[in-house]
């Protein structure tokens, strides 16, 4: 709740009855935050498009397929090694190249 960034705030997930328990493709939540302007019915092939984007490490942490651990309420775990953003470069050059740690 407290990541300014709004992609690293959103998952999609995807369970066997999405289209009963997620009308107008809700389930698609990380592409709509990605881009509000795409209509609910664009969302999966914006997702196909996504899929192409998204680095292969942090797909798991933003396409969220783990049907338990949705049951169970949980969110996915985050990557090991989650990219650098601008200001944590900005951080380390300000540190002389200390790494910034959140």
């Amino acid at each position: 709740a407290n990541e300014p960034d709004r992609l690293l705030r959103s998952r999609t997930y995807f369970y066997p009855v999405a289209v009963i328990f997620s009308p107008f493709n809700i389930n698609y939540h990380f592409e709509h935050h990605a881009n509000f302007s795409v209509p609910w019915y664009s969302l999966p092939a914006y997702h196909k498009k996504a899929r192409e984007i998204v680095p292969e490490a942090l797909r798991p942490y933003y396409f969220h397929n783990q049907y338990l651990m949705q049951l169970a309420g949980q969110k996915p775990l985050p990557p090991a090694n989650p990219p650098k953003r601008e200001e944590d470069y900005e951080a380390e050059d300000a540190l002389g190249g200390v790494p910034v740690t959140a």
